[in-house]
């Protein structure tokens, strides 16, 4: 199973995605892509925080299709999650690196699930203990 992080999501979002993206996800079994209800907070936030007008409807739009066809396969940040967001986010603190909350909730929730992370942020995930990563834009 792979996690879909927020940056995969948006590029799903946007009129014309990227080619490679296309091409790796249509490589996926549908029913092995989730998504995690951080991301789907994260985009709802980064929506609601525009002024409103045509961008922000149509990006709400966009959203909905986007969010709609994994709604049934959104993962939550769970008990199990919530322990391993501790391990993360104190041991990134600890080497001087911290990490968002977020980021550090979506490879909490990852790592917790066994889940694979699709990400175009690998940099930013490559140090957390048993998180398996994939670059969409890589081929």
């Amino acid at each position: 199973m792979i996690l879909l992080d927020t940056n995969v999501v948006s590029e799903l979002m946007k009129v014309t995605c990227d080619p490679r993206v296309v091409q790796w996800l249509d490589a996926q079994r549908d029913s092995d892509l989730v998504t995690s209800a951080v991301t789907v907070a994260e985009i709802r936030l980064g929506i609601e925080l525009l002024p409103d007008g045509k961008r922000k409807s149509s990006l709400a739009q966009r959203a909905e299709v986007a969010l709609g066809s994994l709604a049934a396969s959104t993962v939550s940040f769970d008990g199990l999650a919530a322990r391993e967001f501790a391990t993360i986010a104190a041991a990134r603190r600890k080497r001087g690196r911290p990490i968002g909350y977020p980021d550090a909730q979506i490879a909490a929730i990852a790592v917790s699930a066994g889940l694979t992370l699709a990400t175009r942020n690998i940099a930013d995930f490559s140090d957390i203990a048993g998180l398996k990563l994939v670059d969409p834009w890589r081929k």
